[in-house]
């Protein structure tokens, strides 16, 4: 006598369909239900479906395809629409693995079904890094949720009409949206944006893109926390350019520019003050000049020489101590008028704090120009991090602050921000406030 089997049982689960008419459902039968299914749910409540899918392209080639093909599903249902952000050379690399290396034809045609309209952002340029680096440093200051947006829409504004000859934003329109005081945080946090916005724009490796972006100032500003802890010598725009070094170069030559740091009479190599007076186009003199672990990146060496700061008779010790763990520029500065760049050059060479050619320079600037000449004068103060002794551009910066409340304020602003203010520099203010 044969006993019946059990239901529970994979032969019993077949004989049960047999003898009840049961028969398991295809999955295309199972898919096309679903799909009339919430197809009839979306007509039913009346609303679009709208999925983003975010960061695809960090994902591994078979998740990649298993995401694009449960996408398949959905893609031709009404009111249903995907928005997928990706790099496409990634996705194209996931597709070509999966499926063992079709031609680029057979990818092309492949995502071509998937996505309908294909929008692909174009690299940021100059003024959008710096819109983005002003609206990081908004963001992050304890500020007012109006002047915050305020902002932004101006920000949106000058990049809508960037195609035209008005000037860009400037950091003191800025500061004034925003509300900031010459000793506010945030007003320092700008003027380092302003400094590192080119170099983050144009250099090779970066070009604009926001993730490197925010990563490398994050890596400017940690740097530059520890150097104010340990009361060490610092500027921004020297830690950013190694730090794009440190991006765009490989660990080998990274390690000899340390043995250059290392060997050069303190911390100035000579080797980069040679290379900068090479003209740029002048392809064979600085191959035969740069170090052979430089060679293969010769170009980006080019393009990392124009990048200001000059980084010839500086002493580097500091700033590749601080990172040691681990294209042409276009500069938006105002540009200052033929009698501003006169009294720049003798306000460098300031001999005295009476001297009469420095105040004769200073008596030609207009009022209003005077604050754009000191931060080309503090830009200049920052590539000689030794305060020693007494320097003649510093004499020359307290001339000038003394004629224009403006100047004053950004000398003050940039001597707040040194690690530590030397004694004569406090008796030398201080003497200038007692004589007006």
């Amino acid at each position: 006598m044969s006993e019946t089997p059990a239901r529970g049982s994979r032969t019993g689960k077949s004989a049960w369909r047999l003898a009840s008419g049961e028969r398991k459902t295809p999955p295309p039968e199972e898919i096309d239900a679903f799909r009339a299914k919430f197809s009839s749910l979306l007509s039913a409540i009346d609303r679009r479906l709208v999925v983003f899918v975010d960061n695809l392209d960090r994902c591994l080639p078979p998740n990649t395809i298993a995401t694009l093909e449960a996408m398949r599903l959905f893609l031709f249902l009404p009111k249903t629409a995907f928005i997928v952000a990706a790099d496409e050379d990634m996705i194209r690399h996931s597709v070509a693995k999966h499926f063992s290396g079709p031609g680029d034809r057979h990818v092309s045609d492949y995502l071509d079904k998937l996505i309908n309209v294909p929008v692909r952002v174009p690299k940021l340029g100059l003024q959008e890094v710096r819109a983005y680096l002003f609206m990081l440093a908004a963001s992050q200051g304890d500020l007012g949720e109006d002047d915050v947006e305020e902002l932004r829409l101006t920000l949106i504004a000058k990049l809508r009409r960037s195609w035209s000859d008005e000037p860009p934003i400037t950091v003191e329109e800025v500061a004034a949206i925003l509300k900031l005081s010459s000793s506010h945080a945030v007003r320092g946090n700008l003027d380092t944006m302003e400094l590192v916005a080119n170099q983050l724009a144009y250099a090779e490796r970066v070009q604009g893109n926001p993730r490197i972006v925010k990563r490398l100032l994050n890596v400017i500003r940690m740097r530059a926390a520890v150097a104010r802890r340990r009361k060490m010598p610092f500027d921004e725009s020297l830690i950013a350019k190694l730090a794009l070094f440190e991006r765009c170069m490989d660990g080998e030559a990274i390690r000899s520019f340390g043995r250059l740091v290392n060997e050069a009479d303190k911390g100035k190599i000579d080797l980069l003050t040679r290379l900068e007076a090479i003209p740029h186009d002048d392809d064979e003199s600085i191959e035969n000049e740069i170090p052979k672990e430089w060679q293969k990146h010769r170009p980006f060496i080019q393009d990392w020489l124009r990048l200001e700061p000059a980084l010839g008779g500086v002493d580097l010790r500091a700033v590749f101590y601080l990172s040691r763990e681990t294209l042409p520029i276009q500069s938006v500065s105002v540009g200052l008028s033929q009698a501003a760049a006169a009294a720049l050059e003798i306000l460098r060479k300031t001999a005295t704090i009476n001297s009469k050619a420095s105040k004769d320079a200073i008596a030609t600037v207009a009022e209003a120009e005077k604050g754009d000449l000191m931060d080309e004068l503090c830009a200049s103060m920052k590539r000689d991090l030794d305060w020693s002794k007494i320097r003649a551009d510093f004499c020359g910066a307290v001339l000038l602050a003394q004629s224009s409340e403006e100047a004053h304020a950004r000398v003050v602003r940039f001597v707040d921000a040194l690690p530590k203010v030397p004694a004569w520099m406090a008796s030398l203010m201080k003497d200038k406030r007692q004589g007006e």
